[in-house]
């Protein structure tokens, strides 16, 4: 299981493909990702996470957790803070057979 999926940078862009009860998955470079993601309690979402958001690192952290913001329809920060961890890899295959239909 990898902890951070190829390096990301500070202001990388994440695009939510599918959401799942505690797991989105995301594409980073054009490979998809299954990561688990914890909302700020601090600073709760006005809205759930959906497939074709946008979400932007905010800051590179030493630890396992991927700090990130959504992003609204005009790309600005709307305040919802996530936090993203325990990054799997999709193989190929599972992305482009099956459940291709969930992932659009």
């Amino acid at each position: 299981m990898e902890q951070t999926p190829l390096s990301l940078q500070q202001n990388e862009i994440l695009v939510v493909k599918a959401v799942e009860p505690l797991h989105v998955v995301v594409d980073i470079w054009r490979v998809l990702y299954r990561a688990r993601y914890l909302s700020d309690h601090a600073n709760p979402p006005t809205s759930p996470l959906h497939p074709g958001d946008q979400l932007i690192v905010t800051h590179v952290s030493p630890e396992s957790m991927t700090p990130v913001e959504r992003l609204n329809r005009q790309g600005e920060r709307d305040g919802c803070r996530y936090e993203l961890s325990e990054y799997q890899a999709i193989p190929q295959q599972a992305s482009t057979g099956k459940k291709r239909d969930m992932w659009p």
